[in-house]
């Protein structure tokens, strides 16, 4: 099930971002779960999966992006 939400962070050392659903839920995502690391303040669509017992968000992809 695909959702969105807006990238609040992303850190390019580590490859970890942080982004908010559309129920004000943090999500995290990993860089390599992603095509193009979206910008901070982006609208991506997302699917989510558990990985070692953490909701993450993958295969991330841009809806709206911010320079």
């Amino acid at each position: 099930m695909m959702m969105t939400g807006k990238v609040l962070t992303y850190n390019k050392v580590t490859g970890v971002g942080v982004l908010l659903d559309t129920k004000n839920q943090t999500i995290r995502f990993h860089a390599d779960d992603s095509k193009k690391i979206p910008n901070r303040g982006s609208i991506v669509s997302f699917e989510m999966t558990l990985r070692e017992r953490h909701e993450v968000a993958i295969n991330l992809k841009m809806i709206e992006s911010v320079i």
